[in-house]
């Protein structure tokens, strides 16, 4: 009996020093990795934990190109599409204090719709969770100059006089960033607060998030990092003046840094703003679409999710770009944002591969 406890005790003893090493060769390899980027370029920040230990924190280059500041686990940047998350938890947190039903038709919050039809078809869960059948039409050249001052009510606009959906609402899948506009909308009229007094009081101060911003017209303007295109062996700023819909909350709404994402997913995982149920409801998966809007991973009401049984979120807006991972069955969260217009995500993903961390 010893003899056996002795063998199960030295197994777990090897596994973990094994996994120590692992972790270790981790932060050599991606060391490595991101000292191939310029000091003096655009760069990023990267963060890995597990549980309640940092594997891999490390920044890399410049914020602001003209005043030379580093970006660091404090810089503020925009992350794009997961603005869209903060926008989705609203949601659920108004459906969780009797204002609202995700089940609810859109025609109970949008009078105006030319097809009363389309209005009464489409559900809050729809919009939520790109399953309306509502499609954005890309932007023209004339419609991206409009665009760069283009507000929520602007964006969504448009998808009040469309008189046929692309599919039947529930039955496939297509990205709208014009959707969440709508909610957005919904939010506002609901709670009678702006979006940024919502958020700020249902999210950012529960989960302790004091460095994050909320885009008001052109507020932030300071303090932020800038976003670079590389073009001809030269780096040009890239976000709000150059870049459209970088003052609409569905698609650059969040301003925000390390720091206080891991607090977002520390308030997520401990259900600091939201019960657990909904926390859970949040995370559940419709069945991958199939047909002409078919994409690889599944979308819930608020996250993506894939093969890998991973919920995350990924975006390149202008030249930002962010990535939020998460893997609930290790504890393990990524979190990389960028202002280079680099997404390194795929190289985290591909070294915690290598060094077994990840399957």
């Amino acid at each position: 009996m010893r003899s056996t406890i002795n063998i199960l005790f030295l197994l777990i003893l090897t596994s973990f020093a094994k996994s120590q090493v692992n972790v270790e060769l981790l932060k050599v390899s991606l060391d490595s990795v991101l000292s191939e980027n310029n000091i003096n370029d655009p760069g990023g920040s990267v963060h890995i934990e597990q549980g309640n230990q940092i594997i891999y924190s490390k920044s890399f280059g410049l914020a602001d190109i003209k005043t030379k500041e580093k970006f660091s686990e404090y810089t503020v940047s925009n992350i794009g599409g997961i603005s869209k998350t903060f926008i989705a938890y609203s949601i659920l947190i108004l459906q969780k204090q009797g204002k609202l039903s995700i089940e609810d038709p859109i025609s109970l919050y949008f009078s105006d719709f030319n097809n009363k039809e389309i209005a009464s078809s489409v559900k809050i869960k729809n919009l939520m969770m790109h399953t309306s059948g509502l499609i954005d039409s890309p932007l023209s050249k004339k419609d991206s100059l409009v665009s760069l001052k283009i507000s929520d009510a602007q964006n969504f606009e448009s998808l009040k006089h469309v008189n046929k959906l692309a599919f039947e609402p529930g039955s496939n899948f297509a990205y709208s960033d014009k959707a969440y506009s709508g909610l957005v909308l919904i939010i506002e009229k609901v709670s009678n607060l702006k979006f940024h007094e919502f958020v700020k009081q249902n999210i950012l101060t529960p989960s302790g998030m004091s460095f994050t911003k909320v885009t008001e017209n052109d507020f932030p303007n300071e303090k932020v990092a800038h976003a670079y295109l590389k073009l001809k062996k030269k780096y040009k700023e890239y976000d709000k003046g150059e870049c459209p819909k970088m003052e609409t909350i569905s698609s650059a709404g969040i301003w925000t840094n390390i720091v206080d994402l891991r607090k977002y997913m520390y308030a997520l995982k401990y259900n600091l703003f939201l019960d657990s149920l909904n926390i859970k409801l949040s995370e559940q998966f419709s069945s991958p679409m199939q047909g002409n809007y078919l994409n690889s991973n599944s979308h819930g009401l608020c996250w993506f999710a894939n093969h890998a049984n991973n919920i995350e979120y990924s975006s390149n807006q202008c030249a930002f770009s962010s990535t939020i991972i998460f893997f609930p069955e290790k504890d393990l969260t990524i979190i990389c944002l960028s202002n280079n217009h680099k997404n390194y995500s795929q190289i985290i993903l591909n070294q915690l591969k290598y060094f077994k961390i990840i399957q």
